[in-house]
Parts: C-alpha cells; sequence; structure tokens
C-alpha cells in the first residue's frame, strides 16, 4: 500500500512529485533477498520505501532545470540533484550531477542460496559521483555524449559499517582501502531508428580512469550493444547482442556480473558469472494475444569469455559459477502508461527455473 501526490508550490514552473510505499512480507516471492534484509533489520521504517522529487523549471531565465531526487529503497537509496542547461547555438546540452546512493551487490558478492543462483547479501556499495555531462543530438537518431566523472566508492555491510571483504573471504575493492576512487572521461555514441515495420539501434561507451592520484584505478573500459527487430506478419522479432571488456585496473565490484533479468534469464543477478569481459545474445518473439495482451518466446545466453579467473579474488569461482549459461522461456506483457508490464518464466541450462516481474523491455 502506499501515496502518491503532485504539488505545484509556486508560479515558476516547480513542482513535488511524491510516493511513499509501505512493504508488506507479500512481496517475498518477487525479491526474497530484499525482504530477507528487511526481516533482519529491527529499525521499524525498514520496510518503508518510496521517492521525492522536486523540480524548477528556467532556473536561471535561461531555460535551466534544476531537479532534485531522493529515493529510499529496502536495500537501496539515492540521493541525486541535478542542473540541465539546454543546447544553445549547437554547443550541445550541458548537465551536472552530484549523486549518492546506496546499492546491493549481491550479483557478484551474495551467498549463493538456491539452484538458480539466486543470492542474498550484506554487501552494499555506497557511491559518492559528481560528473558533468555534454550531449549532442547530431540528427533525429544520432546523438553523442562526453562526459568526466569523479566517484568514490566504500563497501558497507552489516549495520552500514565499511568492509574490506565479503563473506566468501573475496576483496571487494581493487586498492585494498577500505574505498576506492576514480576520476572517468566517458565519450558515448547513441542511434536509434525505428518504425511500425522495423527497430535498428546500438550504443558504443568507451571509459578511461585518469590515474591523477596514487591508488586511484587507472583503466578502459569499453561497452556495445546492438538491437534489431523487425515485423513478421502479426508478431515482431527480436535480437540483440551486447559485450563488453576492461583492460587495466578492475574492482571486483565493477566486474561484469552475468545472468538475470536483462542478461540471462532462468538465472539469478549475476549466477552465470563475473567477468572481466562478457558477451551477451538474446533472441524474442512477440506475438498478439486476447484483449491487448502479448506472448512472448525468448532464449538468451551469456559468456565472460573465460575471464571470470582474472578478476580480483575470483568471486564468481569461489560460488561455482561457471562462466557461461542459456535460458529459454515464454512470457506474458501488457501495456500500460509507464510501460509494457510484463511476467516471464524461464528455465536454465542446469535446469533452474526463475520467475521475473516488471516493466519495460529487456535491455
Amino acid at each position: 500500500m502506499g501515496i502518491q501526490a503532485s504539488i505545484y508550490p509556486g508560479s515558476h514552473g516547480d513542482r513535488i512529485d511524491i510516493k511513499l510505499d509501505l512493504l508488506q512480507q507479500l512481496c517475498w516471492g518477487i525479491a526474497s533477498h530484499d525482504i530477507y534484509a528487511v526481516r533482519r533489520t529491527r529499525n521499524p521504517l525498514s520496510g518503508i520505501a518510496g521517492w521525492l522529487s522536486f523540480t524548477r523549471e528556467n532556473l536561471f531565465g535561461g531555460g535551466e532545470k534544476f531537479n532534485v531526487f531522493l529515493e529510499k529503497g529496502t536495500t537501496d537509496s539515492n540521493y541525486q540533484a541535478t542542473l540541465m542547461q539546454p543546447s544553445v547555438h549547437g554547443a550541445g546540452q550541458q548537465s551536472i550531477t552530484i549523486l549518492n546512493s546506496v546499492t546491493p551487490a549481491t550479483s557478484v558478492h551474495g551467498i549463493v542460496t538456491s539452484s538458480s543462483g539466486s543470492a542474498y547479501g550484506d554487501v552494499r556499495m555506497c557511491r559518492f559521483t559528481a560528473k558533468m555531462d555534454q550531449k549532442w543530438e547530431l540528427n533525429s537518431n544520432l546523438s553523442k555524449t562526453a562526459g568526466i566523472m569523479i566517484e568514490q566508492i566504500v563497501p558497507l555491510g552489516d549495520h552500514g559499517r565499511p568492509i574490506f571483504t565479503d563473506r566468501y573471504g573475496c576483496p571487494i575493492t581493487f586498492s585494498g582501502n577500505l574505498y576506492d576512487k576514480m576520476l572517468v572521461a566517458k565519450l558515448k555514441t547513441e542511434y536509434t531508428k525505428s518504425n511500425d515495420q522495423n527497430l535498428f539501434q546500438y550504443n558504443i561507451q568507451l571509459e578511461q580512469g585518469l590515474p591523477i592520484s596514487p591508488g586511484w584505478l587507472f583503466f578502459y573500459r569499453l561497452r556495445a550493444h546492438v538491437k534489431q527487430g523487425f515485423k513478421l506478419g502479426p508478431s515482431f522479432a527480436l535480437s540483440s547482442l551486447s559485450g563488453g571488456t576492461v583492460i587495466g585496473n578492475l574492482a571486483p565490484h565493477d566486474a561484469f556480473p552475468i545472468g538475470g533479468t536483462n542478461s540471462v534469464r532462468g538465472y539469478g543477478e549475476g549466477a552465470v558469472g563475473t567477468g572481466r569481459s562478457f558477451l551477451l545474445s538474446s533472441s524474442e518473439l512477440l506475438f498478439p494475444l486476447i484483449c491487448g495482451l502479448q506472448g512472448t518466446v525468448f532464449a538468451d545466453l551469456g559468456t565472460d569469455c573465460g575471464s571470470g579467473r582474472s578478476v580480483l579474488g575470483d568471486p564468481a569461482g569461489i560460488r561455482g559459477r561457471r562462466g557461461t549459461g542459456f535460458g529459454y522461456g515464454v512470457g506474458i506483457q501488457a501495456e500500460s502508461a509507464a510501460g509494457p508490464i510484463r511476467i516471464d518464466y524461464a528455465v536454465n541450462d542446469m535446469h533452474g527455473k526463475c520467475v521475473y516481474f516488471g516493466f519495460g523491455y529487456p535491455e
């Protein structure tokens, strides 16, 4: 249960959005590790989740937009302030963001609990990030973004205390300290072209960690994603291919987790493996059902390209994760104001089974 409201406190386009939910044990089958964390704590507010957003348009009279977003979950939180300046004379849209977040690290450092690789764990990553981005819309289909970011990551354990290792004894930070620091420059290119008959999109992102001080991470990280879709009678076929690699310093918490909702369905998050490199392939067929519903048939395949052991501490190997796996299944979805609502049932090659419930299409 919960409440949701929007408030307009002023005449300058100010807006406050509020949402508050009280989570009950009904959610056990959807996110068991989250409810596990709620049950273990004595904090009576731990079962409350929600968000608050404040937006002010035209902050300095030049079309600027200022947004403050506060979010609290049962095991995570996100506090973010963003100032966006519109593109002027082709200079590109600029944005400055300050972010402090706490997110579970179960996909890499969780404790395995089932045949499908489902996990829970007390390891959470506290990230403080300050970044500046500039985005150019080259045309209606193509955009490019350049940015720079400074970030400090602190792993937290029980009661929010900083920790060095997880419960399997694997190191969490690369530096060996209670935190990792990095200054990252990034470039990203995105292209999307779609109509009623076809869809084609890709994005390529390159990041470089700049070691401006001893102990700061130095690395190159490359990620690429391609998706192709086309009409097939009354149905629509989708296929995608993703890959990435890291050269240089790699903190275990920033390795690529393989398995889960947007990876290999049929496995828990990160249950296939954790790698320095990865490849993912997915194919899906969507077809109409009754009352506006759509059915899906899908198959996913993922691998760490044999790079799991090169991650500091080999967190995947210690958890018995093989590094390669596939899954297949069926699903149903319905359109809503928030995007498609999906329920997927998947089986993996180890005969593990998972049910996924969520919004939007798999990435």
